[in-house]
């Protein structure tokens, strides 16, 4: 049986995804920051980052528009499979969102 990868192991799995899909190294670790923040929330807990996928703004080189990963997230009542969908906009829908989604 393989060994479970730690949060470290996903995030730098997750980071090198990124970078092979033309995203800039500052906007890849930028927005690994807002996922491991919402891998350790107050409510659940997100384990097993898989199946990842990302898209690139048109309009500036290497910059993530859209991170989306499947997971699982665990509270003290049970499990579930569930998303975390990061997007960052430019203009007046703006900045960085954080959105975690059970399935």
């Amino acid at each position: 049986m393989e060994p479970k990868r730690t949060r470290e192991d996903e995030l730098a799995y997750l980071k090198d995804y990124l970078v092979s899909h033309g995203i800039d190294p500052f906007w890849a670790n930028s927005a690994l920051g807002w996922v491991r923040r919402v891998m350790a929330g107050n409510t659940h807990w997100v384990t097993d980052l898989r199946y990842p996928r990302v898209s690139r703004h048109k309009d500036y080189t290497g910059c993530i528009r859209r991170l989306t990963v499947r997971c699982t997230l665990h509270s003290a009542s049970a499990d579930a499979p569930g998303k975390i969908i990061y997007t960052f906009g430019v203009g007046k829908k703006g900045g960085h969102r954080v959105e975690i989604k059970a399935l």
